[in-house]
């Protein structure tokens, strides 16, 4: 606000300035008319002393429509370019107080996932008890596209399973449209899920919670159940396409509890249609019929996993542990 009221006091001083200005130049303009018309009067009475009354009158009457039309076509020019001037400056006056207003808003932006990597390389999976539960890294590259406003930082924050929020669970991010970073997934052996929130704050203090939750599949050539010590049975031959699902909400969608429920059934549909069209392309490479019985063997393998729900009161419990601990540690 102290910005603002110098911006005013300094556009006021320059309003003031320029009223002073017009004064002057205005008396200095009645000064000239003044000085102009005691010339003319001067000439008109050399004039009596020496033309008869007959051309004297003519030149009066010339002159008393001369001199008014001189008059107004002068003050016509001059406040023309007065205001035209005036107008120039209010025009800067206005686009400076555009962008001050825009960079002092609260951020309008949207998130675009532009990538998640995970392995295109085919690769071989054991299942067994040890290994059901697994985590991996995944690199997120986010992309804010702002349309109002400025990101003074951001953060990304993914709480441990069952565990509170602490401050332990903020990754800083900067201020940069673009990020890359780091996220924890994990899941059974086909089917990992990671989720976290991007946490920004503009320059007034506002901040702004996203949800993001990323579901993957890793593509394998085959998959080797466990039976005994040193001893695996082939299960599945191939799964020749990686799954990716990525769900995104902001404040105003997690609140409500029909967009949450709106996402879940988009969540399970994509990962059952992945189910089908994995299994499909896999049979189409195979003649063998028994290979064919290994592979359904495998896809009901993969259908035991299911699509981790987004439980609205988590995410909203969760949001409100971030702002607590936001604003003891990081505002």
């Amino acid at each position: 606000m102290p910005k603002i009221k110098k911006e005013n006091d300094k556009n006021n001083n320059g309003n003031k300035k320029r009223e002073k200005q017009n004064l002057t130049n205005q008396n200095s303009i009645i000064k000239e008319l003044q000085k102009l018309n005691r010339n003319l009067e001067s000439t008109i009475h050399s004039v009596n002393e020496k033309k008869s009354p007959k051309k004297i009158e003519k030149v009066g009457k010339w002159l008393s429509v001369l001199i008014p039309i001189l008059i107004s076509t002068f003050l016509t020019v001059y406040i023309y370019l007065d205001n035209k001037q005036l107008s120039i400056e209010n025009s800067k006056t206005t686009n400076a107080m555009n962008d001050f207003t825009k960079s002092n808003a609260p951020i309008k932006y949207k998130i675009k996932i532009e990538g998640i990597n995970n392995s295109d390389k085919p690769r071989q999976l054991f299942l067994n008890e040890t290994n059901v539960h697994t985590d991996t890294l995944n690199k997120l590259t986010a992309k804010i596209q702002i349309s109002q406003g400025s990101i003074r930082k951001s953060y990304l924050v993914q709480p441990n399973k069952n565990d509170s929020i602490t401050e332990s669970c903020f990754k800083y991010l900067g201020s940069n449209s673009t990020m890359t970073t780091e996220f924890k997934c994990s899941g059974t052996s086909f089917l990992k899920t990671g989720q976290f929130y991007l946490v920004f704050e503009d320059i007034t203090g506002n901040l702004s919670i996203n949800f993001i939750q990323y579901q993957f599949v890793d593509k394998f050539d085959s998959a080797y159940k466990y039976l005994s010590e040193n001893v695996y049975d082939v299960i599945i031959f191939s799964a020749p396409i990686n799954y990716n699902e990525t769900l995104h909400l902001n404040y105003d969608e997690f609140i409500d509890a029909e967009k949450t429920k709106n996402v879940n059934e988009k969540s399970e549909k994509s990962f059952l249609n992945y189910q089908k069209e994995a299994l499909a392309l896999s049979k189409s490479t195979l003649n063998s019929t028994e290979m064919q019985e290994s592979i359904d063997e495998g896809f009901e393998e993969i259908s035991k996993n299911k699509v981790e729900k987004i439980s609205q009161k988590e995410v909203l419990s969760d949001v409100q542990e971030i702002k607590k601990v936001y604003h003891q540690f990081y505002n």
